[in-house]
């Protein structure tokens, strides 16, 4: 099976550059965009863009604004609409290189997954389903009381204090391996900056509404001894998801990260049979044709 594979920068229309990785089959499947959380980065889920290409689908990946590759300071965007657009655009631009009518599906992750629920209604048009992987509904990490002290007393004079958000790579996942790569990787980071925590706070705040302004299929894959992001408030986002073609997966004993962690098999298996019954299965007996991906 031959495979266009790009990993180029693209460069926006203010001259922000995003490092991006694309896996082009001739015939794909479905396109999957991967979406990384605060702090981390494409290169980490290299193994996860080569599961799911080597099974047919066209996959994409970019370094979020201030992560990674990709220009802007560390842990910093001026709100969290900016990340939504910045996927937005991403998909828009990589749909253009497969064929018409191809599903689109985001899998997000902890943050990437908040993002993507709040692009899906945001441009319901643009996809046809999501991932949330351990999405963080509701974080567990807290910052340091001094922290909020000094942000709420300068925080508006200084938009770009950084807040740490500190916390043991072993709060990731259970795999050794995948603590020391976390350790050794330069590209990592637990902070953001004051603007960057005070609007994702309010789009966490915000996230629980969207449970009902949801219409595309849903799965949802949680680690059920996750650190990092709440299990409880990922059960209780799903219970208020209106439509019915939802799924939840529960991961006993997996941390934060399941495509990192021991789990990850049983993330991959799950989330496979989701994608072929759900998307692909639907997407090859109804011949639906037309660009999901519309810009309104």
């Amino acid at each position: 099976m031959a495979i266009d594979i790009q990993i180029k920068y693209i460069t926006n229309s203010k001259g922000e550059r995003f490092f991006t990785q694309r896996w082009i089959p001739s015939q794909p499947k479905a396109l999957i965009t991967l979406v990384h959380g605060f702090g981390d980065h494409s290169g980490r889920y290299a193994h996860v863009i080569n599961h799911y290409a080597g099974q047919g689908y066209a996959v994409s990946a970019y370094d979020l604004r201030g992560h990674g590759l990709s220009d802007g300071r560390r842990g910093d965007c001026e709100n969290f609409e900016q990340h939504v657009f910045d996927l937005h655009s991403f998909v828009w631009e990589t749909a253009h290189e497969v064929r018409d009518g191809t599903p689109v599906v985001v899998v997000g992750m902890g943050v990437g997954a908040v993002i993507a629920m709040h692009y899906a209604a945001t441009y319901p048009r643009a996809i046809s389903g999501i991932v949330a992987v351990s999405p963080t509904l509701q974080p567990n990490i807290k910052t340091k009381a001094w922290q909020r002290w000094l942000g709420n007393k300068v925080g508006n004079m200084i938009p770009r204090l950084p807040v740490e958000f500190t916390f043991s790579p072993a709060d990731l996942t259970r795999d050794a391996q995948a603590i020391e790569a976390y350790l050794e990787d330069p590209h990592v980071f637990q902070r953001l900056t004051m603007r960057a925590y005070r609007s994702f706070k309010e789009k966490i705040e915000y996230v629980m509404p969207l449970a009902f302004r949801l219409r595309h299929p849903l799965m949802i894959v949680q680690a059920k001894e996750d650190r990092i992001s709440s299990t409880d408030a990922s059960e209780r986002f799903f219970s208020e998801v209106i439509q019915d073609n939802k799924k939840l997966v529960l991961l006993n004993g997996a941390f934060h990260e399941p495509f990192n962690d021991m789990a990850c098999d049983e993330a991959f298996d799950a989330i496979d049979d989701w994608l072929n019954q759900v998307i692909v299965d639907k997407y090859h007996a109804t011949g639906v044709t037309g660009k999901g991906w519309n810009l309104k």
